[in-house]
């Protein structure tokens, strides 16, 4: 198959739970098919994590925080929108058909920058599909630019397949604030959106159980399927074999070390984490909490709520996938708690159980699809943060019935990265015999 991978915006370092599941899924493809990934922006150092036959190609050469300086705006996202209306006018129009449903979620002078930006990206798309005699496509997120990829492809009668998160069941439509009001008042306004989006594709493989209830909403269970993100288990295995050496190079020798792996938002919940650390200290004085991700505006804030101990706190900030593994390596237990609807899965809990490491969840989400309850860590409600510091607190004395082996084992049989790119493989094989059927 000739595959293309769009609708995402980018590919960090640091990666973010879809950046990785993009990457494994083309690190196996590629053995075996012609691979492509459309990014919409290019940005420095970017890592693809060994891919050696896939091809990558951008929309704009210039990190998004660039995009909006006046000169970048006007000369290489606006008057290149303008030459697509102009040269290109039968795709301009079919884009700009759509613009209610592309203006979802955007207001005054953004709605106008939005549709400049999904024109350059259809336009990039189309060219991408003739050049590279793309036969199906993965599409990432059910929103604008899986909508603009589906339209684009439907000239050429290729099918798309669509992976869905937690965009249908809960979405904010601004920002990371975890109110009832930022996580479902929204909803209404952008149901057409996904209605459109699922309506259009040829299967949607969902990321989790949880995150399965939003596109049922709009398609039969027949059009759904059930896809967790892989991870790479012996990597992560291999990692864990020199553990002793990790936690010295991380300075981490003595310490019963608590990560947290996440962005630094309210809605990942390391705000719970800081509470429960003073009642974890009382109990474990060797308690070392390590909280791994990139700032999504709330770090100030979060290192003023651990000042009180300070030294038995570290940020690291974002980290490259090496560091990363690492520290699951050095860790003892990992604490993920979500505080909201909006988490699928969560793959640092998958990236640690694979170490060996339990997980503390709450119960949202579709997070404690994950954990079996005493067996590979626990799940307790959300804002509990007592029960959240007397479960972390037990695995770390050791006071309790968690099998390691077992948090391998789950791993294993949920999240092989080989084996969930064989089961979305074959979602796009079968999208592709369907559209060559229909098409005889």
């Amino acid at each position: 198959m000739n595959i293309l991978l769009a609708g995402a915006t980018d590919v960090p370092p640091p990666y973010g739970g879809l950046a990785r599941r993009i990457l494994f899924n083309c690190r196996f493809w590629e053995e075996r098919h012609a691979v492509t990934l459309l990014l919409r922006w290019r940005k420095p150092d970017e890592d693809y994590m060994e891919l050696r036959r896939t091809r990558i190609e951008h929309v704009y050469h210039f990190p998004p925080e660039q995009g909006g300086r006046r000169a970048i705006l006007l000369r290489h996202r606006l008057l290149p929108a303008l030459g697509v209306l102009a040269r290109r006018p039968a795709l301009a129009g079919l884009v700009t058909r759509q613009r209610g449903l592309l203006f979802t979620g955007k207001r005054g002078v953004r709605r106008f920058t939005a549709l400049a930006d999904h024109l350059n990206y259809a336009a990039a798309l189309e060219d991408l599909l003739v050049d590279a005699g793309t036969e199906v496509i993965m599409s990432y997120y059910a929103r604008q630019e899986s909508l603009v990829t589906e339209v684009v492809a439907a000239r050429r009668g290729i099918p798309v397949v669509v992976t869905s998160f937690a965009e249908s069941v809960v979405w904010p439509e601004e920002g990371e604030e975890i109110s009832d009001e930022a996580l479902y008042d929204a909803m209404p306004t952008w149901d057409p959106l996904f209605r459109a989006t699922y309506g259009r594709a040829a299967r949607v493989v969902s990321a989790g159980i949880h995150c399965m209830d939003g596109p049922l909403r709009f398609v039969p269970p027949e059009k759904a399927v059930l896809g967790y993100a892989g991870i790479d288990i012996e990597a992560v295995e291999a990692y864990r074999q020199r553990r002793d050496q990790y936690r010295a190079e991380l300075g981490l020798d003595g310490e019963q070390v608590i990560l947290y792996v996440g962005q630094i938002t309210p809605r990942k919940g390391p705000q719970y984490l800081a509470q429960a650390m003073p009642l974890i200290l009382a109990r474990v004085p060797r308690a070392f909490a390590v909280f791994i991700g990139s700032d999504l505006g709330y770090r100030n804030e979060l290192e003023a709520a651990v000042a009180p101990f300070r030294a038995r706190v570290r940020f690291t900030g974002g980290v490259d996938n090496d560091t990363l593994m690492k520290y699951y390596a050095a860790g003892d237990v990992l604490a993920f708690p979500t505080a909201t609807e909006r988490e699928c899965q969560g793959m640092s809990m998958s990236e640690a159980m694979a170490a060996g490491t339990p997980a503390v969840t709450f119960r949202a989400g579709g997070a404690p699809e994950v954990v079996e309850e005493g067996v590979s860590g626990y799940v307790v409600d959300v804002g509990d943060v007592p029960a959240l510091a007397d479960r972390l607190a037990r695995v770390l004395e050791g006071r309790d019935t968690i099998d390691r082996a077992a948090c391998v084992r789950r791993a294993r049989e949920l999240f092989d990265a080989r084996a969930t790119a064989a089961n979305e493989e074959a979602v796009l094989a079968r999208a592709l015999r369907d559209a060559r059927a229909t098409r005889r």
